[in-house]
């Protein structure tokens, strides 16, 4: 489960990649004296339910490397991880975490939102 999943679990759980879903990941931020304006280490994550087919899986991976993540399996349920360095501040985040999770959901899968460490003062 994503560090925002954990945030979440005890309220309505926004749609994961809106504005909202990471807005609660930033305030956390926020609470750390982070801002979001600085490059960091972002993962993303994202699953497929049990019964989809993966044959597109290593296309969808080449798509994703070919936009500069880097991809890995995640530990559990045939998902992947995204990598990249980038701030996370509203805006062209929002804009990338909603592409995102449609993006997965065209394929079947589930974005299940992203996490980042606590970026200090530059």
């Amino acid at each position: 489960m994503s560090f925002l999943a954990k945030i979440l679990r005890r309220s309505p759980k926004p749609l994961m990649g809106s504005p909202a879903a990471n807005d609660a990941v930033r305030a956390r931020l926020l609470e750390f004296g982070d801002d979001g304006a600085g490059v960091r280490h972002v993962l993303h994550y994202a699953y497929a339910p049990g019964g989809l087919d993966h044959s597109d899986r290593p296309a969808m991976i080449a798509h994703l490397q070919g936009r500069g993540f880097v991809v890995s399996d995640a530990a559990a349920d045939d998902g992947v991880v995204l990598e990249h360095y980038r701030p996370v501040a509203a805006d062209d985040f929002d804009r990338l975490t909603a592409e995102l999770s449609a993006w997965f959901a065209e394929r079947g899968w589930e974005y299940d939102g992203w996490e980042c460490a606590v970026a200090g003062p530059e």
